[in-house]
C-alpha cells in the first residue's frame, strides 16, 4: 500500500450524531498537527496534563511507556522528514462528558512504512469543546493489515 493511497477514504464528518462529530474533530485536528510537525496545532487539541502510553509489541514481550503528552508533541514537532499517520474504522464511544475513540492506523516515516497499530484517544468535553486527555497506543511492526482487511 503506497503511504499517498492510505487517506483516499476520508469520511470526516459523516457520524450521525453532532457530538460525535465534534469528538472527531479534535481528534482529526490533532493528527492534521502531527502530519504538519506543527506543536501549536496538536497542543490546542489537548488538556494540560495529558498523557501518552505506548505498548510496542517485540519478541521477546511487550515494553510499555508512558510520557507527558507535551513532551512527545515537543518531540514530533522537532523530528526530521515527513510522517503519514492515516486513521481508518474510527470508532467514537461517547457518554456525557467523556468519549473514547477507537482508530487504527498506518504510520509512513518519508513516504516509508514503518509501523502500525491502534491509537485510543480519550477525551473531555471542557464545557466549551472536546479536548484530549490521553492516548494510547500499539506499536507494531509486522503482520500490519491494509485498511480493507483490518
Amino acid at each position: 500500500m503506497a503511504a499517498q493511497d492510505a487517506g483516499e477514504d476520508d469520511h470526516r464528518g459523516d457520524y450521525a450524531d453532532p457530538d460525535a462529530n465534534r469528538v472527531m474533530a479534535t481528534v482529526y485536528a490533532f493528527m492534521d498537527g502531527l502530519e504538519a510537525r506543527d506543536a501549536e496545532a496538536m497542543r490546542a487539541q489537548v488538556i494540560d496534563g495529558a498523557s501518552v502510553t505506548v505498548v510496542r509489541q517485540t519478541g521477546d514481550g511487550n515494553i510499555v511507556r508512558n510520557m507527558e503528552m507535551d513532551a512527545v508533541i515537543d518531540a514530533l514537532a522537532a523530528a526530521e522528514g515527513t510522517v503519514l499517520e492515516p486513521l481508518f474504522g474510527e470508532y467514537p464511544i461517547l457518554e456525557g462528558p467523556v468519549a473514547i475513540v477507537w482508530a487504527p492506523f498506518i504510520y509512513y516515516r518519508d513516504g516509508a512504512f514503518s509501523h502500525c497499530g491502534v491509537n485510543i484517544f480519550n477525551l473531555v468535553d471542557t464545557g466549551a469543546d472536546w479536548r484530549i486527555a490521553s492516548v494510547t497506543y500499539s506499536h507494531v511492526e509486522e503482520g500490519c493489515m491494509e485498511p480493507a482487511n483490518r
